[in-house]
């Protein structure tokens, strides 16, 4: 009782502490770690003092006063105030005189006087070294040996000899929290032979237990399993509805059981059916993009697919959806949209539901319309109208993903060729007019004829174009906001605002956004991003007066007389275009020489023509001395590799051709010769200064590097690397344009004891080069490696030189001089910091010493001092 009511007031002191110094310590702070939820708790002990700390808070050890002390250089203690603190149990058996310790999962038990305890179960020695180490009883206190019970608990044990201090620390384990269960799914059923069960791991569990039950009972269980995976043949179970449920192990014992989860197992299993489509309804119009899609639930499926569909092809899928209603994360532009969702379980997916179509239309801002840029094209055509020549252009907007194409017939009127720009760059001719409506004469007209005008439908050979979205023209109101793109005057893609201002009887559309010369063909968007209209003409006479013919106008244009522009001319204006002049050549120039067997010839192109045909003659003007002819839409060629050579004279003409395969009128028919000057191989330069590894000394001058002459090289170019690769990531210097065979490079670029390579390029007047083989070299660091004997100027008294050693140096080279003749008087090399000139020099002489630090072969440092003998 008396130690009890002592624990007691000890416990009471310490919450009273605990209370008072909470009040000084910072929000956030922690002045106990085990206060602050750490999972370590330390306990200090002293030899011969009657207290320990627990987590920095002092405590008697027991109410006795009893103190650690040192048996057989054992450190012994009283264990039940230590045990108790780490969260474990101490137990005494008067009977057997044993001591029998608990914490988390182990078991320690000794016995007095008894060198052999047991842990778990298993008997093992006190102290192998020294079996007079066992439990003591000392002034009616049992002592333990303090190291041996922490280790064998996982308690780790340090010892200060200064101040006689132990310090105990013990990392506290938890049992694990429940698993998250995943599959069986939560109300699935299941038909596979063997059912395999997994939860989501749990940090440090070393093991896991599994429970099935049926109808409240248990069917199967397993206690041992050794990862987050457990698979069960549904014989064992049978068919029926069952709930399962696991729990982890760790060191500290079992967790709590997860939440149970309940699954069917059904020999046969149907696939699921399909759904029913909620919402967004069928044929329903939306304003927003942010759309959730909902359906009906589907017994027993574990989750459902959805797409959305756009002119029948996928534009987004979402797999693995849990419930019964998923909402969009992309971006839905302005359109027409089915969407289908089907149902899966374990037997698979289920059948599509029937699609349901959704229209989304949004108003959108002028910024995001001008974005349609990409849709909207520049028309190029070239043509005879009234005997001349013309060239014109306009604007247009691609309708379908192939390639077709809505302009004005105005834009084409006249032209025998065409082509189409892309807001990407990329040029089509024309290939086909799939149908049109000729224009008008008079403003009268205009706003009068009820029938469809001055409308083209052309088509290019093109594939995955962005399209318009065609609206209704017959919904449009005045004062509604529009949006028109175009290319005026050429320029490309100006978008212009404003507002319908007055729609004319025959629906003809008057709009204040401006229009100029350039703009016809183009798109008029209404603030949905939808065409309404083909921007046409403007009055001239009045400010603002600008028209577009009403998009509806379209659908009754015949697209089924597919045409060249050619057969549309010659529908329209009938008889023979025109005549087909001669191409002008461009290049290569006359007369002229050229260093390549595959040149590309350029030259005009010829109003009317569809294709060219190139014909090369060697050395002469003849029908048998035809090198090569060849058939292009282009107004350039390029010779293919192997079949023109080196050495010889060629001709060269070009013939226009017309759709109806006319050539063009020969007069002034152009002919032009070139040569293809024979080849010539440059030999290598051979560097002569500086030798394969030689070295640069003096920083305070230029380097000079030179090299031998190639036959034939009119300049050439050094290169100058760091290192000995020769990559030219490592460059650090070069210079073309040199005409000598020599070049200086300022010391200044160079940093001392490094190596580098320099290799030179000879270059003739064709161009043709060739490189040198690399040359390595290094640049020495002067004054190094520091003299110890002799001094510079000063005198040696000894036969033997001394120099300080260098890092990373691996030979030294030495030399002397004698002063007077310049006669070399010694040399060596050695891998030491000194060397033996004994019998070398003569007294009351002076000498030059050269010492050099090498590397690879390579001087990397050197110092030169005069001395006296």
């Amino acid at each position: 009782m008396p130690r009890n009511k002592s624990r007691l007031f000890t416990s009471l002191v310490v919450l009273i502490v605990l209370s008072l110094v909470s009040s000084f310590v910072p929000s956030g702070g922690n002045l106990f770690s085990v206060n602050a939820g750490s999972n370590t708790i330390t306990v200090k002990l002293w030899v011969g003092k009657s207290y320990m700390e627990v987590n920095g808070l002092r405590q008697p050890i027991d109410a006795q006063g009893t103190t650690p002390v040192i048996v057989e250089s054992r450190t012994f203690v009283p264990i039940r105030a230590i045990i108790e603190a780490l969260g474990g149990s101490v137990q005494w058996d008067a009977s057997t005189r044993k001591v029998s310790i608990s914490l988390n999962d182990k078991t320690l038990e000794l016995w007095i006087n008894n060198p052999i305890a047991s842990l778990n179960g298993i008997s093992t020695a006190i102290d192998p070294n020294n079996p007079k180490v066992a439990p003591l009883i000392i002034n009616g206190r049992t002592m333990l040996p303090l190291r041996f019970v922490a280790e064998s608990l996982g308690i780790t044990v340090s010892y200060d000899n200064a101040s006689r201090m132990i310090t105990l620390e013990y990392v506290t384990v938890t049992p694990p929290e429940a698993p998250v269960l995943v599959s069986p799914s939560n109300g699935s059923t299941v038909s596979s032979d063997n059912i395999t069960f997994s939860w989501m791991p749990i940090p440090e569990a070393d093991y896991y237990a599994i429970n099935i039950s049926s109808n409240g009972s248990t069917v199967h269980t397993n206690e041992q399993i050794k990862t987050s995976t457990y698979s069960v043949n549904k014989t064992t179970l049978g068919d029926g509805t069952f709930s399962w449920r696991v729990r982890a192990h760790n060191s500290a014992g079992w967790g709590e059981w997860s939440f149970s989860f309940v699954f069917t197992i059904q020999s046969t299993i149907s696939l699921p059916y399909a759904p029913n489509l909620v919402y967004p309804q069928p044929n329903s119009m939306i304003s927003s993009s942010n759309i959730t899609f909902t359906w009906t639930v589907v017994p027993g499926a574990d989750y459902y697919k959805l797409q959305v569909l756009n002119n029948n092809a996928v534009i987004h899928t979402q797999d693995f959806i849990s419930t019964n209603s998923y909402t969009i994360t992309v971006e839905l532009s302005n359109g027409t949209y089915s969407w289908q969702v089907c149902a899966h379980n374990s037997a698979g997916y289920g059948p599509w539901s029937n699609p349901s179509t959704f229209t989304l239309k949004k108003q959108l801002s002028v910024t995001d319309i001008a974005k349609f840029v990409d849709r909207v094209v520049y028309v190029e055509v070239s043509g005879y109208k009234n005997g001349k020549s013309f060239q014109a252009s306009g604007s247009g907007f691609i309708i379908s993903p192939d390639g077709k194409i809505v302009t004005n017939y105005h834009v084409i009127d006249g032209a025998t060729s065409g082509t189409v720009t892309l807001n990407d760059g990329r040029k089509f001719n024309i290939d086909y007019v799939l149908g049109y409506a000729k224009g008008v004469n008079t403003f009268y007209e205009a706003v009068t004829k009820n029938s469809p005008f001055d409308l083209a439908i052309l088509k290019i050979s093109s594939n995955n174009l962005p399209t318009c979205n065609l609206g209704d023209s017959s919904t449009s109101k005045v004062g509604e906001n529009v949006v028109a793109i175009g290319n005026p005057l050429g320029l490309p893609n100006v978008v212009s605002t404003g507002n319908i201002s007055k729609i004319w009887d025959n629906g003809i559309i008057q709009i204040t956004a401006p229009l100029s010369n350039g703009n016809s063909g183009g798109p008029l968007f209404n603030m949905f991003g939808e065409v309404i209209g083909v921007n046409t003409f403007k009055n001239t006479a009045g400010e603002n007066l600008n028209f577009s013919i009403p998009v509806n106008w379209l659908k009754s244009i015949d697209l089924s007389n597919q045409m060249t522009l050619q057969q549309v001319y010659q529908k329209e204006y009938g008889g023979s275009s025109i005549s087909l002049k001669a191409p002008v050549l461009i290049s290569p120039p006359d007369n002229s020489v050229i260093l390549t067997t595959t040149p590309t010839f350029t030259w005009s192109p010829v109003v009317g023509a569809v294709e060219y045909l190139i014909a090369i003659f060697k050395d002469k003007l003849s029908p048998d001395t035809i090198e090569l002819t060849s058939y292009t839409s282009n107004t350039s060629y390029t010779v293919p590799n192997g079949k023109l050579s080196y050495g010889y004279k060629y001709f060269w003409t070009v013939f226009a051709i017309d759709s109806y395969g006319n050539f063009n009128d020969s007069t002034n028919q152009m002919v032009w010769s070139f040569t293809i000057r024979q080849k010539q191989t440059l030999s290598k330069p051979i560097i002569i200064n500086p030798k394969e590894k030689g070295a640069f000394t003096d920083l305070t001058k230029y380097f000079d590097f030179s090299w031998s002459s190639v036959p034939g090289a009119v300049s050439y170019q050094i290169w100058i690397g760091l290192g000995e690769s020769g990559a030219d990531s490592t460059r650090i210097y070069s210079q073309g344009g040199i005409y000598t065979t020599s070049f200086s490079v300022p010391s200044s670029i160079f940093v001392p004891a490094q190596v580098y390579t320099v290799a030179v390029c000879a270059f003739d007047a064709d161009g043709n080069h060739m490189w040198s083989d690399d040359v390595h070299f290094s640049v020495a660091m002067s004054g190094l490696p520091l003299m110890i004997s002799p001094a510079n100027g000063g005198t040696l008294y000894m036969n033997t030189i001394y120099w300080n050693s260098l890092s990373d140096i691996d030979m030294y080279g030495v030399i002397i001089y004698d002063k007077e003749s310049g006669v070399k008087i010694f040399s060596t090399t050695t891998t030491l910091n000194g060397v033996s000139i004994a019998g070398y020099l003569v007294h009351g002489k002076k000498y030059i010493l050269s010492i050099g630090a090498f590397k690879n072969w390579y001087l990397l440092y050197i110092n030169v001092i005069e001395f006296y003998y």
